[in-house]
């Protein structure tokens, strides 16, 4: 696979409404705040450079009132890669890379819940044999973020 060709993330964002559960993969720390809770799966720990990995993120709201996002661009979840540096993290990628500067605002009801589900590329770019995060937040609400661990393999080489 050529690393000109290779697409970051799919541009589209998929988005599912109910309870349906968000399949296989690595779940940890979901976020809360007043009513909103965020989850994060993602569909392999171990990825190796060339895979795609779905991550999906749900939002559900456990509140009694309606909560109201308001993004700032067309991207509804955006999502940060860090990878280790010293005692702190540094972020190493962002999806989506671009978005279109739109105001979109969106409601989830009490009890409603929105899954998300974006597919991100592991290009030769990524670090390879050291724990990464990432992190997903919705845009529009900082304030609740879920995250993973993972830790990309080398590139599987025919023959080896």
């Amino acid at each position: 696979m050529k690393a000109a060709s290779a697409i970051a993330v799919l541009a589209t964002v998929t988005i599912l409404s109910g309870c349906a559960d968000p399949g296989p993969g690595m779940k940890l720390r979901p976020g809360a705040k007043d009513g909103l809770a965020l989850t994060m799966t993602i569909s392999k720990a171990t990825p190796r450079v060339g895979d795609r990995v779905k991550v999906v993120v749900t939002a559900a709201n456990a509140g009694k009132k309606p909560i109201a996002v308001a993004a700032e661009t067309t991207a509804l979840v955006l999502l940060d890669v860090w990878r280790p540096a010293g005692q702190s993290w540094d972020r190493f990628k962002q999806f989506p890379e671009a978005a279109g500067t739109r105001l979109t605002v969106w409601r989830l009801e009490p009890g409603e819940v929105k899954t998300f589900e974006l597919f991100v590329d592991i290009t030769p770019d990524w670090p390879t044999a050291e724990t990464l995060r990432m992190t997903a937040r919705l845009n529009g609400r900082a304030n609740v973020a879920a995250e993973v661990s993972l830790r990309v393999q080398p590139r599987e080489h025919a023959g080896s």
